[in-house]
Parts: structure tokens; C-alpha cells; sequence
């Protein structure tokens, strides 16, 4: 069985039940057909269904009218913030967050918290006004304003902060691609000798990963360009004046290490 109890009516002669008595308003402009009405000082005997009745002058009876569905949490809905995916190094990023508010009289501020990276540049936007999101509802919405540091992935809190220290947050962890980049050679075999053959790693930094790498080797002022294009490769007939370079490559770019020399070492042979 469904009580009615109403928690307000435009006409003075209506009777409002104690529970909502200067608890709720009329939030909205009835002249402009908003009827919207407001709770204040929720509590969470206040989930129920409510039903919105209107009549016109003159009329005596109240006809059946729309009905919606209340629930009261525990703590404020999180802000929803935008995931941009994967970005560059050096990207102007914008992140936008916003927040529905059910209580525009309770009113939060939104802010921006660095939890990883420099704030140093970035800059904030659109945080003090209200929109209409979807199902009438205003919404708080802000921007930051940024560009992708090298090096670090960033990580930013967009938090709301109501009356009486209640918050609510989101965060992200912002995913930075970037080309190669430190690309070195490393000798994996334990020696080297004169004429004989050494085993090579291109090492680097690189995400996305790295999709081609290239080799070649000069020797007595002679470039040749190793047929084998993965990240380890063996060269063979090495003298003193060997250097080996490697390119390793990704959707961003291209980076090449530096002429790597190979130390050789020489047998000594002593004659009987």
C-alpha cells in the first residue's frame, strides 16, 4: 500500500507533511514550465517514490501525474572525466570533468588536483558554470588545459568538494606515446676476438614498442647494411676499427645510437 504524503504544494491551504516541512522549495519557474522543487538536508529516509500532480485553477481533484524514483547514497556520485587514450609528448591535451548536480542549492566546487607531472602551464576553464545535461539535470563542468609532459605519464584528480568536508573524486593516468629514444648498443657475448663474431642488442625506450630495427657496420672506413632486422643481430670477422650503429623505428619516429666500437682482444703466440 503507497501513503501519500505531500512534501509541497504551491497553494497555502495544502498541508505539507512535517518530515519536508522547510525542507522543500519550488527550485524552478512554473511561468516557464518548470516545476522543479527542491530537498534540502537529504536524509536517507528520503528514498521513496515521489509523484508530481498539478491542476488547474478551479479544479477540486488532483489527476494522476509523472513519477520518479529517488535514491539517497552514502557519499556524492563521483565527477565523470573524460579518458583521452594514448597521446603524444609535447600534445596540447584538453581534460574535461563534470558533475550532476540533484541539489543545484547545495552547490560543489570542482577542482583539479596533480597527483603526478608539473601543473606548471596548465590552466583551467569553465569551472563556474552551470549547463543542462541530459534529463534536465544541471551540470558543473570544467577543462584543463595542458601540454604532455616527456618522460612522465601524468596523473590528474578531478575532485568535487561539497559543505561539510564531502568529496568526491576521479582520477586518470594519462598514457603518453612517444618514439625511440636512448637507443644504445649492448654486447651480449662475454669476449670478443679478433676475426671472430660477436652477438649485439639494440636496446631503447620506445611505446608504442618498437616495430623495426636496422643494423649496420663500418670497418676500414666501409659502411655495409646488415640484412637482419630484429632487435639482436651477430656479426662475424670482426678487426680493431669495428663499429656497429643500430636504428630501432615505431609509428612516431626513428632514432639511431651512436657508432659503438667493439674492444677486441688479442692472443699473444709465442714461439718454441
Amino acid at each position: 500500500m503507497m501513503l501519500r504524503r505531500p512534501v509541497f504544494s504551491s497553494e497555502r491551504g495544502d498541508a505539507v507533511h512535517p518530515d519536508f516541512r522547510e525542507r522543500t522549495a519550488l527550485a524552478g519557474n512554473i511561468s516557464a514550465g518548470d516545476c522543479s522543487v527542491s530537498i534540502s538536508s537529504v536524509r536517507r529516509d528520503d528514498r521513496n517514490t515521489y509523484e508530481l500532480q498539478m491542476r488547474e485553477r478551479g479544479q477540486r481533484a488532483w489527476p494522476a501525474g509523472s513519477k520518479v524514483n529517488v535514491s539517497v547514497a552514502g557519499s556524492p556520485e563521483p565527477p565523470q572525466l573524460t579518458d583521452p587514450g594514448p597521446v603524444k609528448e609535447g600534445q596540447r591535451l584538453v581534460l574535461n570533468c563534470s558533475a550532476r548536480l540533484s541539489c543545484p542549492s547545495d552547490r560543489p566546487r570542482l577542482l583539479w588536483k596533480w597527483e603526478r607531472g608539473d601543473p606548471a602551464g596548465s590552466s583551467v576553464h569553465g569551472d563556474t558554470e552551470l549547463q543542462r545535461g541530459p534529463g534536465g539535470l544541471p551540470v558543473l563542468q570544467t577543462s584543463l588545459v595542458f601540454t604532455v609532459p616527456r618522460h612522465t605519464n601524468p596523473r590528474v584528480r578531478c575532485e568535487l568538494e561539497y559543505p561539510n568536508n564531502r568529496r568526491s573524486s576521479a582520477t586518470r593516468e594519462i598514457l603518453v606515446h612517444f618514439p625511440p629514444r636512448d637507443v644504445w648498443v649492448q654486447v651480449l657475448s662475454a669476449s670478443v676476438r679478433l676475426g671472430g663474431n660477436a652477438l649485439l642488442l639494440c636496446s631503447c625506450k620506445a611505446d608504442p614498442p618498437v616495430s623495426e630495427y636496422q643494423w649496420w657496420s663500418v670497418q676500414s672506413g666501409n659502411t655495409q647494411i646488415l640484412p637482419k632486422r630484429t632487435h639482436t643481430v651477430r656479426i662475424y670477422n670482426i678487426s680493431r676499427d669495428t663499429r656497429v650503429q643500430c636504428s630501432a623505428a615505431n609509428p612516431l619516429g626513428r632514432a639511431s645510437s651512436r657508432p659503438t666500437p667493439l674492444n677486441t682482444l688479442c692472443e699473444s703466440i709465442t714461439h718454441m
